[in-house]
């Protein structure tokens, strides 16, 4: 893979206050939709909330791609489409030190690519289909394409460059026996957030609250990964060995103790954690992570307003972009299902 994918950051990222940046990014923060606009939304049908969005920053995805999709198919292509022009206009007006870790968090979304690879093969669906749903950020259409190429699980993930095989040796038992993606899935969130560690190990201390975010994300994903996999029955020593134990307040011990505990269990010694307000009353995994998601929001939004002329400020504003997408993904799923008001309102982060 190319040399930002395969190398953490070589030297010291030299964070200064990038005036321009923060101007232009704090524009893009102000035409982000807000609850009012999810309401209004929520209230339309398929057609209305695409209509809608025409008069958004998603004006131009929406008209160049209605010429071949309609209806959901529409939405979602749209949605991707203008993520792939923010990440795009954010590089370009982007610093090089900015540029260097704004690379290495957007290893993010060809994770993700990665996994939409794996999902299409594992449902049968055609290699045109997977395609579609792969959209290059970091990792080159070439790449890509070979990726594509592959015929199975194990010959897509022995492509990858930048993770041996030998890591996913127990998730391929487990999918062989299960047909389950869990375990793979969890390696490759794994790897990405190992790389991001080592770039904010390059960041002075100007960058403390990112570093902070990031491990305090990698905490939470640790609980998420434990919970699913124990409730899925997959073995502790299995799980441990996607777990990061280099995260923020969760110690070591807690999480391995975590491992050998069954659901009802774990989610009772969460409670007790730095993070227990987050457990509280979640009725079911699903519920919960879109707590810890919300959870996850608020302190992303907290970088920009709290310290708008430093790095923190590119990468707050991308999280809330992101949950913006989720949102209208979820927002036109849910339309298109006919599923209630009380499933959107439940399901978005704001």
């Amino acid at each position: 893979m190319r040399k930002t994918l395969r190398s953490a950051v070589q030297s010291s990222l030299r964070f200064k206050r990038y005036p321009y940046t923060y101007a232009r990014v704090m524009v893009m923060k102000g035409r982000l939709l807000d609850r009012g606009d999810y309401d209004r939304l929520a209230r339309l049908s398929l057609t209305g909330i695409i209509k809608l969005l025409q008069d958004t920053d998603y004006r131009a995805e929406i008209d160049r791609l209605a010429i071949r999709h309609e209806g959901i198919a529409l939405l979602e292509h749209a949605l991707h489409a203008n993520l792939i022009a923010t990440y795009t206009k954010l590089r370009s007006i982007s610093s090089e030190e900015l540029t260097t870790l704004f690379d290495a968090y957007l290893l993010r979304h060809d994770v993700q690519n990665i996994k939409d690879i794996l999902r299409g093969l594992h449902a049968g669906l055609p290699k045109s289909r997977i395609a579609e749903m792969v959209s290059p950020v970091c990792f080159t259409q070439e790449e890509y394409d070979e990726l594509l190429s592959a015929g199975t699980i194990e010959d897509v993930l022995s492509r990858l460059q930048f993770i041996p095989l030998s890591a996913f040796e127990d998730g391929l038992a487990r999918y062989g026996a299960f047909k389950s993606l869990d375990l793979i899935e969890a390696v490759l969130d794994q790897h990405f957030f190992l790389r991001m560690l080592a770039a904010a190990k390059q960041i002075p201390q100007q960058g403390q609250l990112l570093r902070n975010m990031l491990l305090q994300e990698i905490d939470l994903l640790n609980l998420k990964a434990i919970l699913r996999l124990r409730a899925a029955d997959v073995a502790a020593e299995h799980v441990e060995k996607v777990v990061i134990f280099r995260g923020g307040r969760l110690k070591p011990a807690l999480l391995r103790r975590l491992l050998h505990l069954d659901l009802a269990q774990a989610l009772q010694e969460c409670g007790g954690t730095p993070y227990g307000e987050l457990f509280k009353g979640a009725a079911d995994l699903t519920s919960l992570e879109v707590k810890i998601d919300r959870y996850l929001l608020r302190h992303s939004l907290a970088f920009i307003h709290g310290h708008p002329l430093t790095a923190n400020i590119i990468v707050g504003y991308l999280f809330a972009k992101e949950v913006e997408v989720r949102n209208l993904r979820l927002l036109g799923k849910a339309t298109h299902l006919g599923l209630g008001q009380d499933f959107v309102q439940e399901g978005l982060v704001v």
